[in-house]
């Protein structure tokens, strides 16, 4: 079972997303995105968004991007400077300064235990535990840190940044 270890406050600068945009009809037979991740990492989509610098608050790191208000949306990409150029092939959205809490899930990959609406739910719940107001219509994003996520635990667990807006 999942569990949220830590609950926190950052501040994004303005930025510029860039990835590509993915729709509801574009989950996978599971009712996840995970398809499309597979595919990022076998046609080399990562290595043609990181010749450019990222964002050094995001760590290099992979997003999933969600957002739901009027049409869910779900992104795959990175975040670079605001005026990174948008490389052929892919799209972008900028955004202002802000700032977002940050959930940290651990739990297991493999079962898929640290993704959906169960751990969403949980971490809006730390959020509004946190003290802070929720917007109606939000934004989220997986941030898959290459130090948490990326290497597991003795006991095959990983870390899963859960981000929200505010």
């Amino acid at each position: 079972m999942f569990e949220i270890i830590k609950t926190y406050q950052e501040e994004i600068p303005e930025c510029r997303f860039i990835g590509k945009r993915y729709t509801e009809a574009d989950r996978g037979k599971d009712g996840s995105f995970g398809n499309i991740w597979g595919q990022w990492f076998q046609e080399g989509l990562f290595a043609k968004l990181e010749i450019n610098q990222s964002l050094a608050e995001m760590g290099a790191s992979y997003i999933g991007f969600m957002r739901g208000c009027p049409e869910f949306e779900y992104w795959i990409g990175i975040f670079f400077p605001a005026d990174t150029t948008v490389p052929e092939g892919f799209d972008s959205i900028d955004l202002g300064a802000t700032k977002i809490v940050t959930s940290w899930i651990q739990g297991q990959h493999e079962n898929g235990e640290i993704y959906g609406m169960e751990p969403h739910n949980a971490c809006v719940k730390a959020a509004e535990d946190f003290g802070v107001e929720l917007p109606k219509c939000n934004m989220f994003f997986e941030r898959y840190d290459h130090t948490r996520f990326g290497v597991a635990g003795d006991d095959g667990k990983v870390v899963l940044d859960y981000c929200i807006y505010l």
